[in-house]
């Protein structure tokens, strides 16, 4: 979703992906997959959050709303994996 100055973007896993997985968020201006730099990572096996500091962040069991105040000029491609 692009709000007027932010990007939020929500995603779920299904549970059994969170046992013990790492999930990244990483964002790029163009789809060139060298150019994806993360932004956001969620490792479950600790319970921690690391973000960059335009993130922020409302994780409940299986489910992620993240939102991004850094709005780009261009076009901004987001992807999400897990480890």
């Amino acid at each position: 979703t692009k709000l007027d100055d932010a990007v939020q973007l929500n995603f779920g896993l299904g549970n059994e992906f969170l046992s013990d997985t790492t999930v990244i968020l990483e964002r790029s201006n163009n789809l060139n997959t060298g150019n994806f730099e993360e932004v956001y990572r969620y490792r479950t096996a600790d319970d921690v959050e690391t973000m960059s500091n335009t993130i922020s962040s409302e994780m409940t069991p299986y489910y992620f709303k993240i939102q991004d105040d850094d709005m780009p000029q261009e076009s901004a491609f987001y992807r999400v994996r897990s480890e």
